[in-house]
């Protein structure tokens, strides 16, 4: 599974540590990952784990945040990482059972995960995730989802989960195609939000004739003409990637 590839990949291993520390909620998991390649084993770094939905306390989504940074000026050598996901949580005796979407997503956030864990600079504003352009640190986390269409990785744990039956080839091989459907589509709205930042933050003119929803039309108009904003549209004021990466 996910912990098997990151010991190939990266040399270490990754064992459930529960009990070591404080958790919020009795659902959250507490790993510790140790490096397996050197001649004395050494913890490296621990991660908790929080993969159900909670809607009564927990915002939607996924993501990785850091609990403790690496800073050999603060005298911390093991970074401490919280990752966060928000699939369906056992239903009595039934478990967990993902969806190949929130596989994919816990594997995009351990590979932030393991970029904040694993990292070796000693200086806490670059190590990590620190001091990394948003323009790529998304890179890590991407590498890894890119292991789930990998036959030899996905087969190691995609079983049905009563009778253990490997998932079926054809289902496997759609999931590769998958891959390749629409990318056209995709490519080009990832252009359109990527010239829109730039266009809003380089040319736009507050006090000139366009507002930025004007800006956002003649973009839109140039990448995406199959999908145009509607009127009223204020994807705008919640467009957060513009500042947070």
């Amino acid at each position: 599974g996910l912990f098997g590839l990151a010991g190939r990949l990266f040399g270490v291993e990754i064992r459930a540590a529960d009990g070591r520390a404080d958790v919020w909620n009795e659902d959250v998991r507490f790993f510790e990952v140790y490096d397996a390649d050197g001649e004395e084993e050494r913890h490296v770094a621990s991660f908790f784990l929080d993969a159900y939905s909670r809607p009564s306390d927990k915002r939607g989504g996924a993501w990785m945040a850091s609990c403790v940074g690496k800073s050999e000026a603060c005298g911390d050598d093991t970074p401490v990482a919280y990752l966060n996901c928000n699939q369906n949580p056992p239903i009595g005796t039934k478990p967990s059972l993902m969806t190949f979407e929130e596989v994919r997503t816990l594997f995009h956030e351990f590979g932030h995960g393991l970029q904040h864990m694993l990292t070796r600079a000693s200086v806490g504003d670059v190590a990590g995730i620190g001091g990394v352009e948003w323009d790529a640190v998304e890179l890590p986390s991407q590498f890894m989802e890119n292991w789930l269409y990998d036959k030899k990785t996905i087969y190691g744990f995609a079983n049905h989960y009563e009778t253990g039956e490997p998932l079926p080839l054809d289902l496997f091989e759609k999931l590769v195609a998958g891959q390749t459907y629409n990318a056209g589509m995709y490519l080009t709205r990832q252009l359109y939000l990527g010239q829109l930042d730039m266009a809003l933050h380089s040319s736009y003119d507050p006090n000139g004739d366009e507002s930025i929803f004007d800006v956002q039309t003649r973009v839109a108009k140039k990448f995406v003409p199959h999908n145009m904003p509607v009127e009223g549209d204020r994807f705008l004021c919640g467009f957060t990637h513009v500042f947070a990466g």
